[in-house]
């Protein structure tokens, strides 16, 4: 049986085409890390785009085709040429500033640039980690407000020395508190809300029958208005 060539190419870029929609369709399901250009299924191919096509929009209208099937658009659909030309220099290089952002695989966090200050001091990391769990087990709420002037006091007590308060001296500050939660305790400090925030949309008619009720009440049972408190 004799297998004609454009046979076997034909097979190949089906075969092709099969792998690019079934990778498609598993970052379909990523629909919230599409503006997270630096993870590791969306730039690889940013970056074999722009060494085929350079900083153009041929590169992009590359992606857009490249990745798109018949359950919906290509992920590339919003990226933007600006992104490519803020990215890439003119010979198609990863600019030395994004470097470490595609390695990790997105943005690095940003953390107060005195985290490391404990790292030739681990007996205090010791300390300060033993002192938040036993707090937490207490069931204590730790509150950031709570948090750092504890930290602070721990530190002017067992190493004061590496206290500055001069401008640009580690002085515990609230971002350094969240930094080392996040980092040595794998802690995330969750942001408060108030009441008002989660008013019902029929707010104003439930206190009108609260009214009522409370008048109701106090007439019934000859209740003073002194004597109702909120």
């Amino acid at each position: 049986m004799l297998i004609c060539p454009s046979d076997i190419k034909q097979e190949e870029e089906e075969e092709e085409q099969d792998a690019r929609r079934k990778k498609c369709q598993h970052l379909q399901k990523k629909r919230h890390s599409y503006n997270m250009w630096f993870t590791k299924e969306l730039f690889p191919p940013i970056q074999e785009a722009v060494k085929r096509y350079g900083r153009t929009q041929a590169a992009i209208h590359y992606l857009e085709i490249a990745f798109r099937t018949p359950a919906g658009p290509s992920p590339y659909k919003k990226l933007g040429r600006s992104s490519l030309y803020d990215w890439f220099d003119e010979k198609g290089e990863l600019q030395a500033n994004y470097k470490e952002t595609a390695n990790l695989g997105h943005h690095p966090k940003n953390q107060d640039q005195n985290l490391p200050i404990l790292e030739n001091y681990p007996h205090i990391c010791d300390q300060l980690v033993s002192k938040l769990q036993k707090m937490r087990e207490a069931g204590q709420t730790l509150l950031i407000s709570i948090v750092q002037p504890m930290l602070r006091g721990m530190f002017e007590a067992l190493a004061p020395q590496l206290l500055d308060d001069r401008p640009g001296g580690f002085t515990v500050s609230r971002q350094w508190t969240n930094d080392f939660m996040k980092v040595y305790m794998n802690w995330t400090i969750r942001k408060g809300t108030t009441a008002a925030s989660k008013l019902p949309l029929d707010w104003m008619e439930q206190g009108l029958n609260m009214n009522y009720k409370v008048a109701y009440l106090a007439k019934v049972y000859g209740i003073p208005p002194s004597l109702v408190i909120n």
